[in-house]
């Protein structure tokens, strides 16, 4: 708007979304035949916005960043379900938006009697539990927020938000979606050399291939919701090769949350590889969990391996397939904030707009005078200025001393008649390496016996 706040270019109104709604006037009376009172959008929470057009010379004074673009920050979506109740609420839980999403139209199109709460009460409650951050405040473990389009691929919408709170999703033995938790179970399956058909193993230690990094982005409420870059977990340049991966998930809105899911991958991704196929009777329960203890001397002395891919049934065999990683245990989620967590990048600070201040103490005048041969010259006369000096050349350019300059240029006037034409001389490399105006000449005036000069002053 303008100065006085009668011009407005910007308006903007918004809706709710009650019962009963009322239509915007503004659109009633811009469009009549297409849109009446009776498009109140009852039930919608809605946002008008209208933008008048101004002339080409004030653009940039009423819209200096272009063209406005409405954007909205949404709370969150209050019909949640939560499996331990089944009371509708708020929640930034996402293992709760993971089971919101698989029995929603945009997503799995599941209904709850499809899903096994028992699992997913459990995967709620450890999303809920408390850690502690470097700055030793307390959060949620696995707390963050999204968004997405109906028509998003609902794979990858439910992939991050697994990836966000260390969800599996298998199908049990009854048909219905269960979830492994975001954390570590003893495993009650346990195969010995005597269950194990074959077993292949991979130390994962190529010097050319091991990852020594692991870089994360994630979404900073802090930084209006842009995304931000995490520290850096592991080495990031210990060699000419920079062999690093990168989790990136906009659903994680904490980096104390990126930073525990950066050393789970950084775990996993150094972890030794094994395959192995096992008798069908020790190895019936494995599609249903998680992680599964192996005890294959010398190679695996009572280790835990992660199973990372769909166990495969052999009915001819009678066999059960499947690959893993080998992991820590419960080290695998075990994360000191104090001596893990690294400090994250700092916020950039937006730089105000500021106009250009006007110069001060300098006015200009702009006459004409007859000149030889009946011509009029035009000459420009300084009514009043602020004399450079050694003390305010110092704080306009800097010290003269750090830059290293041998010589200013100072204006002395001493034309009577106080008029003084100015005539644009060749630059020097003094002036121009240290910002100063180029040296001028200056014609002595036709009707006075003096001039003003320039005089080079030696020494900073």
């Amino acid at each position: 708007m303008s100065e006085d706040g009668t011009n407005r270019k910007i308006t903007i109104k918004s809706r709710q979304g009650q019962n009963a709604e009322t239509a915007y006037g503004e659109m009633v009376s811009a469009f009549p035949s297409i849109w009446t009172n009776e498009h109140r959008g009852d039930g919608i929470a809605s946002v008008f916005m209208k933008v008048e057009s101004s002339s080409a010379e004030k653009f940039q004074r009423y819209f200096p960043q272009g063209m406005p673009l409405l954007t909205a920050e949404i709370e969150g979506n209050d019909q949640l379900v939560d499996p331990r109740s089944g009371d509708k609420v708020y929640s930034k839980n996402v293992a709760m938006f993971r089971y919101w999403h698989l029995t929603h139209p945009v997503g799995g199109k599941l209904s709850r009697d499809d899903m096994y709460d028992p699992d997913w009460a459990r995967a709620v409650t450890v999303s809920e539990e408390r850690v502690t951050n470097r700055s030793g405040d307390e959060e949620r473990r696995y707390h963050g927020g999204l968004w997405f389009r109906a028509n998003n691929d609902p794979v990858q919408i439910g992939r991050m938000m697994d990836q966000a709170a260390e969800l599996v999703i298998y199908e049990r033995p009854d048909g219905r979606v269960g979830v492994h938790a975001g954390e570590y179970v003893e495993p009650d399956v346990r195969l010995t050399v005597d269950d194990i058909v074959s077993l292949s193993y991979d130390p994962n230690k190529s010097k050319a291939t091991n990852v020594l990094a692991v870089r994360g982005h994630y979404t900073a409420p802090d930084k209006s919701f842009n995304t931000a870059d995490a520290a850096i977990h592991g080495l990031p340049y210990p060699s000419d090769d920079e062999r690093t991966k990168t989790v990136e998930n906009r659903v994680v809105q904490s980096h104390n949350h990126m930073n525990r899911l950066q050393k789970i991958a950084y775990i996993r991704a150094r972890a030794p590889r094994v395959k192995l196929t096992a008798h069908f009777e020790p190895a019936r329960n494995v599609p249903y969990r998680r992680f599964v203890k192996v005890h294959y001397r010398p190679r695996l002395s009572e280790a835990v391996v992660e199973i990372t891919g769909r166990p495969t049934l052999s009915l001819r065999n009678l066999t059960y397939e499947f690959e893993g990683i080998v992991i820590p245990g419960a080290a695998l989620y075990l994360f000191d904030a104090v001596t893990e967590e690294r400090e994250p990048g700092a916020n950039v600070l937006a730089v105000e707009r500021n106009d250009v201040p006007l110069p001060a103490g300098f006015n200009v005048v702009i006459k004409t005078e007859t000149v030889s041969g009946g011509s009029q010259g035009s000459y420009a006369q300084a009514s009043s200025w602020r004399r450079m000096t050694a003390s305010n050349m110092s704080s306009s350019i800097g010290n003269c001393r750090m830059a290293r300059c041998n010589r200013f240029w100072e204006t002395q006037a001493n034309s009577r008649c106080g008029r003084v034409i100015w005539q644009r001389g060749r630059n020097t490399s003094s002036s121009l390496a240290h910002g100063l105006p180029a040296p001028r000449r200056i014609r002595q005036h036709r009707s006075c016996s003096r001039s003003a000069a320039i005089q080079p002053r030696q020494g900073c």
